[in-house]
């Protein structure tokens, strides 16, 4: 019989909020140490009430009206110009509920997003950061809902942190190489069922890809990632790779290796590795890139389809891979079939309007704020996983940018099996080990602007579940519509409507809400 580590009991009151605070420090400390003109620190304040009617087995456990309050005091802080450039927006909401049950009448939550890229050796080293703070649904099977300020038992708290220091340069013209050590933590708060932290080096080394017709890649990671509710694993991996430029704009590559990794079972095995990848770059406007790759669970994918128009943008991006874990095709700590927000589908689409991504994350935020609507907006699904599981993902992204008006559409769907058996048994409470979760939805978002300063919009969303095994699936639906006006420079407001409906054989509610909110920019 396997023998697993046990682990001591420890506080997870306070997790969420460790993880906040070390995301906010490591990010913005590394902004504010730069020195620069291009440096933009921008305090915020933002708060709603909202009053909402709940019918059935109600989120939280309380059903009736219930009066939510939030105010969130928050920082943005972006660099363009000098050793680091990136973006950070953190902000911390204390959220207040009139009828909720008494463990959670309060409730703090983080929000961060962060990304910077920082050269510290001109031409060398180089360390990229990324840091995420979220609500998480625990189990897909459980309550579901479209707010997160909305009291649910079946979500949790949880913080990203990834770091990459990386080196890079070139051996005497002739051939360029990159050593990199990706790491990464994730914390859940009150909670160990999302905690995992992964350790890994990658290096790559090839020759020069710019002016040459045909070349050669060789790539070797080594990664450990270690589930605090499951297990320890690593995967061992190398691949020689051959590539030829076709046409000025279409190269070809071609790739071959091994890797070892003790995923599948207790002890490690061996597995063959082939593959190829496929790039169209027809335009600037235009990026077509297809790769598939044999693995030790079998064949995986990634399909990047993107094309810039003049007032719209459309995005198709489907993967299937292992979810950590994965040797160097996570050495970015990001990768194409990732759930899309609004503003990362409008950062995309004004790429042409300003190149300079600090210039224009500000663009997008103010033309976001201006439509009234929610940056973070995503369409996502997901649930909390303890192990390393096979996961494929499609996501389709559309946005149209008129005079007046707006649109926007985010699809996705997904499917997910376990591939750790191992480490999902010691923790089978997200139900994955009774077979293959699927999931799929969308958010749909048409605004208008009523007057230069004044804005209305709405939006459609669902996300459905469908049953495994003995767990029986569900659905989420929910309608809005919203009134925005910039007051000043600094402030503006907003008014909402939305209508929620949960279906569940063992949770259904119906929910209504009527939400005031404001913003400030100091």
């Amino acid at each position: 019989m396997a023998r697993h580590r046990s682990r001591p009991p420890q506080p997870h009151a306070h997790r969420g909020r460790s993880v906040a605070l070390a995301c906010l420090l490591a990010c913005a400390g590394s902004a504010l140490a730069q020195s620069g003109n291009g440096l933009r620190i921008t305090p915020t304040l933002s708060g709603e009430v909202s009053l909402i009617n709940r019918s059935g087995a109600a989120p939280g456990g309380a059903s009736g009206l219930d009066v939510v309050t939030r105010v969130g005091p928050g920082l943005e802080i972006s660099s363009r110009a000098g050793k680091v450039r990136g973006t950070l927006s953190y902000q911390l909401d204390a959220v207040h509920h009139s009828n909720a049950p008494t463990d959670d009448t309060q409730n703090l939550q983080n929000r961060l997003s962060a990304a910077l890229n920082a050269e510290l050796i001109d031409n060398f080293f180089y360390v990229d950061a990324n840091a995420n703070i979220s609500q998480v649904a625990d189990s897909a099977f459980g309550v579901q809902t479209v707010n997160s300020s909305v009291a649910n038992g079946n979500r949790t708290e949880v913080g990203t942190l990834s770091v990459i220091p990386r080196l890079q340069g070139n051996v005497g013209g002739v051939a360029v190489y990159s050593l990199s050590f990706p790491a990464s933590v994730v914390n859940g708060r009150r909670s160990t069922n999302a905690d995992y932290n992964s350790l890994g080096a990658v290096l790559s080394l090839g020759s020069p890809r710019g002016g040459t017709t045909v070349g050669w890649g060789l790539q070797a990671s080594s990664q450990e990632t270690d589930f605090r509710a499951g297990r320890k694993t690593r995967n061992d991996r190398y691949s020689l790779s051959v590539y030829a430029r076709i046409d000025t704009d279409l190269t070809l590559t071609l790739r071959g290796g091994q890797e070892a990794t003790n995923v599948i079972g207790i002890t490690r095995q061996s597995y063959n590795n082939y593959g190829a990848e496929l790039l169209w770059t027809p335009s600037p406007r235009t990026t077509v890139n297809l790769s598939t790759d044999e693995r030790y669970f079998g064949n995986s994918r990634q399909i990047l389809v993107e094309h810039r128009f003049r007032r719209s943008s459309l995005r198709f991006t489907s993967i299937r891979g292992a979810s950590g874990g994965d040797g160097f095709d996570n050495a970015t700590g990001a990768g194409v079939g990732q759930p899309v927000s609004l503003y990362a589908l409008f950062f995309n689409q004004f790429a042409s309007i300003e190149p300079d991504p600090v210039l224009r994350e500000q663009l997008v935020r103010n033309f976001l704020r201006a439509q009234g609507l929610d940056p973070n907006t995503v369409v996502g699904g997901g649930f909390i996983n303890s192990a390393i599981s096979l996961q494929r993902r499609d996501d389709l992204a559309y946005s149209w940018t008129g005079v007046r008006n707006t649109f926007s559409l985010l699809a996705f769907r997904s499917k997910t099996d376990l591939l750790d058996q191992a480490g999902q048994s010691q923790n089978p409470s997200n139900g994955l080990g009774i077979g293959g979760i699927k999931q799929h939805g969308f958010t749909a978002t048409l605004s208008h602007r009523l007057t230069p300063t004044a804005s209305a919009s709405a939006s459609a969303s669902l996300l459905r579940t469908g049953s495994s095994g003995a767990q029986e699936g569900n659905d989420l639906r929910s309608l809005s519509l919203s009134v925005s006006e910039q007051l000043t420079r600094m402030i503006s407001a907003s008014l909402s409507a939305r209508y929620s409906d949960f279906n569940s054989a063992t949770q259904p509610y119906r929910e209504s809400a009527l939400t005031a909110s404001f913003n400030v920019r100091f």
